[in-house]
């Protein structure tokens, strides 16, 4: 039996809980579940930017991967609005999705300097959100 102070600390965010997450999330999005992959890949967001500086740390390209998981989902929902005639929620969620995208370019310049290919890839990914 594990003492009571390990069991209190089970609802906090893990690495190992950001990872089983992710697994459900590509499960989720094969199964069209976005609303449902859209919850967790926010948590799994919320848990790589809490590891940033608590332990065990993450890197900050991988908090750049869950926002690009976050914008993906996004755009899976956007897809799925394409005959809707609610424009201001697929603005919404355009906007979200850019601005994930925007983000996750950001840090891979500020990581991995702005020639790099995957910082362009990044870019051009936000630039066709963009456009």
């Amino acid at each position: 039996m594990m003492p009571r102070s390990y069991r209190s600390n089970a609802t906090m965010p893990s690495e190992t809980g950001a990872f089983e997450k992710q697994k459900k999330i590509v499960l989720l999005r094969k199964c069209r579940n976005y609303i449902r992959a859209l919850t967790l890949s926010r948590e799994v967001l919320n848990i790589k930017v809490h590891h940033l500086t608590v332990g065990p740390l993450t890197s900050t390209l991988d908090v750049a991967q869950a926002h690009e998981t976050v914008a993906g989902v996004l755009d899976d929902i956007l897809r799925q609005l394409v005959s809707s005639t609610d424009e201001e929620l697929k603005a919404k969620y355009k906007d979200e999705s850019a601005s994930h995208y925007l983000i996750a370019y950001e840090i891979k310049r500020d990581e991995l300097d702005t020639y790099n290919p995957v910082t362009m890839e990044a870019w051009r990914v936000y630039q066709d959100r963009i456009a």
